[in-house]
Order: C-alpha cells, then sequence, then structure tokens
C-alpha cells in the first residue's frame, strides 16, 4: 500500500512539473475536465472553459493557437485532467 501511494504522489509530482515546464518550453497547454470540451475543440471558434484557477478563462481553439503563434510558441499539449474540474463551473 506505502508503494502505491509513493507512486501515486511521484504521479502527481511529475503531471505538476510538467505542467509549469511545458510553459517554458515553448509550448501552450490546454487542459480539458470532460469529454465534451474534446468534442467542442472539433469547432476551433467555440469558447471553452480552460481555467485552472480561481479566475474565469474562456478561450477557442483559435485564441490559444493564435495567442501561441504570438508569443511563439511550437507546440501545442491537449491533457485531460479531472483535477481542474474543481474550478471550473458546470
Amino acid at each position: 500500500m506505502k508503494k502505491l501511494k509513493l507512486n501515486f504522489i511521484r504521479t502527481c509530482n511529475s503531471l505538476v512539473i510538467l505542467i509549469l515546464v511545458s510553459h517554458t518550453m515553448i509550448a501552450k497547454t490546454i487542459i480539458l475536465t470532460s469529454d465534451q470540451q474534446l468534442t467542442d475543440l472539433t469547432d476551433p471558434d467555440k469558447k471553452i472553459d480552460m481555467s485552472t484557477g480561481y479566475t474565469k478563462r474562456d478561450a477557442s481553439l483559435r485564441d490559444v493557437c493564435e495567442e501561441a503563434k504570438r508569443n511563439g510558441d511550437h507546440i501545442l499539449t491537449i491533457a485531460f485532467d479531472e483535477f481542474f474540474r474543481q474550478y471550473r463551473k458546470r
């Protein structure tokens, strides 16, 4: 049980590091919290909730890509993580 808990903690830490480092590695990140958001991305102009904190942030795939282009980013990372669901109203 302790080994499982330790592996879980290491996985969580790796995810946090990946998210934090990805912003410095010329990458833009979208974190999805539902299957519906993945479906919504098929319409590049549909705005979805991309909040990762208490400040609400709605953006479309096109908005994110245009912002990345302006910043010189070359990578778009799309991840699914239920943790951030707590910051998003349904």
